[in-house]
């Protein structure tokens, strides 16, 4: 059936071949390269997403320990750092000042991991919350220490503290901005 057939590629225009194949090319290169921006915008609009999510998450912690913070800001100081190594160093908060002490210091050390870690943004954490940030680690700077003693973890972020290291360091770093 084929055995006849003869194919004359002399007769072809393979200019006008390479021009179509030339066209085509420049179509799907065009396709290729809309589907990227269009990909680009996607993963721009998710990622906005996510992070509005996740600030909203964090103005509702904000939120639940407001009353914390004021009982904190109310709250006798609790001691000096030389007094807290010392054995017999006693607590001068009570149960609920404690409690406080604890939520918030919780709450702050959850933002500024998530911070830390570039899971949200740390200069909107900061605009919004900073001052808030520098505020409690002042309120809670000797508590959170006096913890450390306890736990037997060193006191101080460039000696390897683990307890509210996060905390400590967004802290301080709001309260150099």
């Amino acid at each position: 059936m084929f055995s006849n057939m003869t194919v004359n590629l002399s007769q072809f225009d393979w200019q006008a071949v390479s021009a179509v194949a030339a066209v085509i090319t420049v179509l799907l290169t065009g396709v290729l390269i809309a589907t990227v921006v269009i990909g680009y915008r996607s993963v721009k609009e998710s990622v906005l997403s996510r992070d509005a999510a996740l600030f909203t998450w964090a103005i509702q912690r904000m939120t639940e320990i407001k009353e914390d913070l004021d009982t904190l800001r109310h709250a006798p100081p609790y001691g000096a750092l030389s007094d807290i190594k010392a054995p017999t160093f006693v607590t001068p908060w009570g149960p609920e000042i404690e409690g406080a002490a604890y939520r918030v210091s919780v709450e702050l050390q959850r933002l500024a991991y998530l911070a830390n870690s570039g899971l949200i943004s740390k200069v909107h954490l900061q605009k919004m919350w900073g001052p808030i940030f520098a505020e409690a680690w002042g309120l809670l700077e000797a508590w959170v220490k006096h913890r450390r003693l306890t736990k037997r973890e060193p006191l101080e972020l460039s000696d390897g503290a683990f307890s509210r290291n996060d905390f400590e360091r967004f802290a301080l770093e709001c309260k150099k901005a």
